[in-house]
């Protein structure tokens, strides 16, 4: 939006929208991002702000543990009361 040697305002949005093929709903994504940078004392200081905003649905993530022989993983359990869960 406004750009000089000295100034520098960006604003940016993203708008998508889905529609996937085993689903009736459609789902919109809308991101946006203002950066502002400013600098001072002939670019002896330099001011960065940067402010970003989403909407819309993330990825749910599950994981699965598998017990393996002791060594072979890279998680170890620790089963600090002893209840076996």
């Amino acid at each position: 939006i406004i750009k000089n040697e000295n100034h520098a305002l960006r604003f940016m949005t993203h708008y998508r929208r889905l529609n996937y093929t085993d689903s009736i709903n459609k789902v919109s994504f809308l991101n946006a991002t203002i950066q502002l940078r400013k600098s001072l004392w002939n670019k002896a200081v330099e001011l960065n702000a940067n402010y970003e905003i989403s909407g819309g649905t993330e990825l749910q993530r599950a994981f699965t543990y598998v017990e393996v022989a002791d060594g072979m993983g890279i998680y170890k359990w620790t089963d600090y009361n002893g209840d076996g869960i």
